[in-house]
């Protein structure tokens, strides 16, 4: 499948940042509210998508997973939006793969599957407006945290 991120080399950059699109003039597609992460496609039908990637999460437990919530859906609407999201994975930080996607689509929590022991990972998200008019598409994100196994909470 594609990739969410259309130039994977970026993720070699700027490992303890989030990395934010800027599809318009008027600042970055991401932005808090209510302590929670939107990610908004301010740009219509124009091409391009509204996308974010995660800092770098460094596992050393095997069989750790990566969790988000989706908190809201906001004008996501019918086949002409989309929203998903992606797992990437590098050994050495600087040459990424992508590991799992996922569509977004609904509310609810999203968890990868088992992460690999002494790699390094970063979640890419994308959404996607469609429509010519109507308000821009965007999805809420929150809780993001790492399930290690056998660790106490």
């Amino acid at each position: 499948s594609d990739s969410i991120l259309s130039n994977i080399g970026n993720l070699a950059y700027h490992h303890d940042k989030w990395m934010v699109s800027s599809l318009t003039s008027s600042g970055v597609d991401a932005s808090r509210s209510n302590g929670a992460l939107v990610l908004t496609d301010r740009n219509g039908v124009s091409s391009g998508d509204a996308k974010m990637v995660t800092p770098v999460y460094t596992v050393e437990t095997e069989g750790t997973k990566l969790q988000f919530k989706v908190t809201a859906l906001s004008n996501l609407n019918g086949d002409q939006d989309s929203a998903g999201w992606a797992l990437y994975k590098s050994t050495n930080g600087s040459s990424w793969s992508q590991v799992q996607t996922g569509s977004i689509s609904s509310t609810g929590t999203i968890t990868t599957g088992a992460l690999a022991a002494n790699a390094m990972y970063r979640i890419g998200f994308m959404v996607h407006e469609g429509h010519t008019s109507g308000p821009s598409a965007a999805v809420s994100f929150d809780d993001f945290l790492a399930i290690v196994p056998g660790a106490s909470v």
